[in-house]
């Protein structure tokens, strides 16, 4: 192993109801954010807060084919605007499996 291989940008084609779809890893930097957005989330509860957490992974994860980001931080309110529902949960589910999140630690870090 070399410092390339630990630094370098992690990311799969997935098949999804669109289509293959690229997903990314995020970095720590990423990961830290989002935890933080995920604990604001349960700390002040809104009617969009599961959009707003959906969202905000989403950003992170969905990538071009090269596997840059597609979305900026700032792009998680247009997201939510207009992408369906349906579409957001199932893109969810796999960003959130390979980033190796499960179910329950985002619930956790809502309450930690």
């Amino acid at each position: 192993m070399n410092k390339s291989q630990l630094t370098s940008e992690v990311f799969k084609k997935f098949p999804t109801s669109i289509g293959d779809t690229t997903i990314r890893q995020m970095n720590g930097r990423e990961r830290l954010q989002y935890y933080a957005i995920v604990k604001k989330a349960a700390d002040n509860p809104a009617d969009d807060s599961d959009a707003q957490i959906i969202a905000a992974l989403l950003v992170r994860c969905l990538a071009n084919e090269d596997g840059s980001r597609m979305y900026r931080d700032g792009d998680t309110d247009n997201l939510i605007d207009t992408m369906s529902g349906t579409l957001a949960d199932e893109l969810f589910i796999i960003a959130r499996e390979f980033n190796a999140f499960k179910r329950e630690q985002i619930d956790q870090k809502k309450t930690n």
